[in-house]
């Protein structure tokens, strides 16, 4: 009877001890998984830019033409920008000043593929996009 309170007492101090060292070694995998390679970070917000391109020409209900026209428009856009960032002969408010001009630029070229409904549409989407923003 002694040898079987001993082992029960034994065991409840030692569970508690076992689930903190589990406990322990889930820490570090959490974190690894928090911590994923800046890979899989830009696959992610590739991933997230395409979703919101397709519910955005969804929305838009734009034409198969005015979808291939606005892809070709982002990956020009795409390579420029790169050259720019890769331009080592420019400071980095000149490359700051330079992507933002490239970006308005490709904003206004992309509006003009657009119809004006849809151009209002649009406008609406960015008018909501903005005010949930701040909310």
């Amino acid at each position: 009877m002694r040898r079987i309170l001993s082992t029960v007492i034994t065991a409840s101090m030692l569970l508690p001890l076992a689930g903190m060292a589990q406990e322990q070694q889930a820490q570090p995998q959490a974190q690894q998984n928090q911590q994923a390679p800046a890979g899989q970070a830009h696959h992610r917000m590739h991933k997230r830019h395409q979703r919101r391109m397709a519910m955005m020409a969804q929305k838009l209900n734009l034409t198969d033409q005015q979808k291939q026209q606005m892809q070709q428009l982002r990956q020009q856009n795409k390579e420029q920008a790169k050259t720019i960032r890769n331009d080592s002969s420019l400071s980095d408010a000149d490359k700051k000043a330079k992507l933002k001009a490239l970006h308005q630029q490709s904003h206004e070229q992309m509006m003009g593929l657009l119809t004006p409904e849809q151009k209002q549409q649009f406008e609406q989407m960015k008018q909501e996009h903005q005010k949930n923003k701040s909310n």
